[in-house]
């Protein structure tokens, strides 16, 4: 396993911040996300093209947002799960699973889940052992859209 960074560190007077930390493992098909601090859509989008520099797009992933501080308008909501959405319909990806503290981030993370997929399964927790528990059962169940009758989604950016 090897730990990639999405962004350089934040400036903050009182040291370094990394909004967000993953760790790809290519023999487990896992990429397990840590989200910490201010998100911006910018880091949200550097982290899927990291993803998919990786070859990891059909990979389970467990993303950890319970240390994230950002609190997203709905629309931004919207346009991340559509994009999340849209990676769907041209290649093989893989089940999320996103855990999440009580409160308005946990309701932004079931907003997203229920837009963000088109085919693929999405679930929120609220503990890593859970989310763990039910990525591995959903173990080699990529989903290819490509053998499926799924229509095209218009292009959409995070603002």
């Amino acid at each position: 396993m090897r730990v990639v960074h999405v962004v350089p560190p934040a400036t903050r007077c009182y040291g370094a911040v990394m909004p967000i930390e993953w760790t790809i493992s290519h023999g487990a098909r896992l990429v397990v996300a840590v989200a910490k601090g201010e998100m911006t859509p910018e880091h949200m989008r550097n982290f899927l093209e990291a993803i998919d520099r990786e070859g990891a797009r059909p990979y389970a992933k467990m993303i950890d947002v319970k240390g994230m501080t950002t609190r997203f308008e709905p629309e931004q909501v919207g346009a991340f799960a559509a994009v999340v959405r849209e990676r769907e319909v041209d290649s093989v990806v893989g089940p999320i699973a996103i855990v999440v503290g009580p409160g308005l981030l946990a309701q932004q993370a079931r907003t997203f889940s229920e837009r963000g997929h088109l085919v693929r399964p999405i679930r929120v927790f609220a503990e890593l052992h859970e989310a763990r528990r039910w990525l591995d059962r959903q173990r080699d169940t990529g989903v290819d859209p490509r053998g499926r009758s799924v229509p095209p989604l218009p292009p959409l950016k995070i603002e």
